[in-house]
């Protein structure tokens, strides 16, 4: 039997997806995928009719409101559950600003101190430590701002010509013979140690040599022991070539510097007679320190002669120039004219030149002069 759409005289309308009512009956039947020609219109949503409520329920609320009036009140859903306390969870109340000062935050706490980059050096077979109480140098001038650490970079301070120290031994080296841990001494280097010269730096331990040092009398102070090492030390060396005994007669020209004051005390303690040529501004310093002042200046060779009727027995030159030519002429042999000054007078003029000879035994000897009295060397400043 022919199918009915033969019967009518063609094929059926069927909608996307309906099978094909033309198929053989032994094929399997498949879905119509033919594409369709031309724009699909629409005429605007499709229309679907209100579901019909389930059995028992109700409609939904149009408004929070009304939600919120449809809860069922009473106890929680969930039956023998606890009501949920938000007090742990609300907002702590703000406190009302202070008017008094700002509370301190506590103090952080301070790092361990790094170990030192230079470490205290250790003696060596014959030497000594000493912890330094004072040191006395003649430099070149320093401004202030220097001496306080502050100098412009790559700037370089001179290297003191001398050092003078004063301190407390704490540690011997091997060898050494009389001296021990504990005693304060004095002495003399011309090294900086551990410290770099050029950075107008000073350490705080020097090792010296055993044979640098020496006992510090008790009551000469640290500043003063201090400064015996360089100009003290000088005018003693000087004294000492010129040979000068308790009957001669000294001649110093510039009485009133370092060196020169030195060897007027000194020479005035061993009983020599001393004239001191100075600025007049200093003369009556010079007769504290037992000499007669006499003008620096023209007129010093007959000056020096008048105080004591004849030529003079020693010069001793701290200035040099025309002061030294003067001064040659009072002397009676002017192998007994020393000069710290001027170095080339000693070949033209033939006289002796005077540099300090340093030892233990001289240290000693200037050291309980200052401490007796006999010697006081100037300090120009402490710092």
């Amino acid at each position: 039997m022919r199918p009915a759409a033969h019967r009518a005289g063609g094929p059926l309308a069927t909608p996307l997806g309906a099978v094909n009512a033309t198929a053989r009956p032994d094929t399997v039947p498949r879905p119509d995928t033919t594409p369709r020609r031309g724009p699909v219109r629409r005429t605007g949503p499709t229309p679907f009719p209100d579901p019909a409520p389930f059995p028992g329920a109700t409609a939904l609320p149009e408004s929070a409101a009304a939600l919120d009036a449809a809860a069922p009140a009473g106890p929680p859903l969930l039956r023998g559950a606890a009501p949920l306390d938000l007090a742990p969870y609300a907002p702590a109340p703000r406190r009302a600003p202070r008017s008094g000062p700002a509370p301190r935050s506590e103090p952080t706490p301070r790092r361990a101190p790094a170990p030192p980059r230079n470490p205290a050096p250790r003696p060596g077979p014959g030497q000594v430590r000493i912890r330094l109480r004072a040191v006395g140098v003649i430099a070149p001038p320093v401004a202030p701002r220097r001496r306080r650490g502050r100098r412009p970079s790559g700037e370089r301070v001179g290297a003191p010509a001398a050092l003078g120290v004063a301190g407390t031994i704490d540690r011997l080296g091997e060898g050494v013979a009389g001296l021990a841990v504990g005693d304060d001494v004095l002495g003399w280097t011309r090294a900086w140690g551990t410290a770099d010269p050029r950075a107008g730096a000073v350490p705080t331990r020097l090792v010296l040599d055993g044979a640098h040092v020496t006992p510090r009398p008790a009551g000469l102070p640290w500043t003063r022991a201090a400064a015996l090492a360089e100009a003290a030390l000088v005018a003693h060396t000087a004294l000492r070539d010129l040979r000068l005994g308790p009957a001669d007669t000294l001649v110093v020209t510039g009485a009133a510097g370092p060196v020169g004051a030195a060897a007027v005390q000194l020479a005035a303690s061993w009983g020599a007679t001393v004239i001191g040529a100075a600025e007049p501004a200093d003369h009556a310093r010079l007769r504290a320190a037992g000499a007669h002042p006499i003008v620096l200046g023209p007129g010093l060779t007959e000056a020096a002669c008048a105080v004591v009727g004849r030529r003079v027995s020693a010069v001793l030159d701290t200035v040099g120039g025309a002061a030294l030519r003067a001064a040659v002429g009072a002397a009676e042999d002017r192998r007994r004219v020393g000069t710290t000054a001027d170095a080339d007078a000693t070949m033209r003029l033939g006289v002796r030149g005077v540099r300090a000879r340093r030892s233990a035994d001289r240290l000693r000897e200037v050291a309980a002069a200052a401490a007796r009295g006999d010697l006081r060397v100037p300090v120009a400043a402490v710092y």
